[in-house]
């Protein structure tokens, strides 16, 4: 079998078994979910980029998800995008190794560092907008009082 091949089944089943390990550590911690949640669209996203001829839709993605989770979670935020945004550049690099054609594949394993960027821009965006959010609702609290 091709290495493709194998790096698509154990990166899909890795995915599948994480679910239910997942509901695990939630139902002994609940406050983990941030992480959780983080790790499991980073995953994700660095499949879907595996097989995308364009990065439109893993670019669109993780700012998306970093997006909401900055916004649910703004504090410590560089963390989500470390932990969503991490697994794109790794996934590269695994391929990059068991494919050993590194004579067109290092410009794209460089490149894919630049999915670091969108995870912060999303993260720390939604970060802003609670900030932006949390100050209008004291103004209207403190108008009320």
């Amino acid at each position: 079998m091709r290495a493709q091949l194998w790096l698509t089944i154990i990166s899909f089943n890795s995915m599948a078994a994480y679910i239910p390990l997942s509901a695990l550590i939630l139902w002994r911690r609940p406050g983990s979910w941030p992480y959780l949640f983080s790790l499991f669209n980073g995953l994700l996203i660095a499949f879907i980029d595996l097989e995308a001829g364009e990065v439109q839709v893993p670019a669109l993605l993780l700012l998306a998800f970093t997006f909401f989770v900055g916004f649910a979670s703004p504090r410590g935020v560089w963390r989500w995008g470390i932990i969503t945004g991490i697994w794109v550049p790794v996934f590269h690099i695994v391929r990059m190794s068991l494919e050993r054609n590194s004579g067109t594949s290092i410009p794209e394993g460089w490149g894919s560092l630049l999915a670091l960027g969108f995870a912060f821009a999303g993260a720390y965006g939604g970060s802003f907008i609670h900030r932006i959010a949390a100050g209008k609702e004291d103004r209207k609290q403190s108008t009320l009082a």
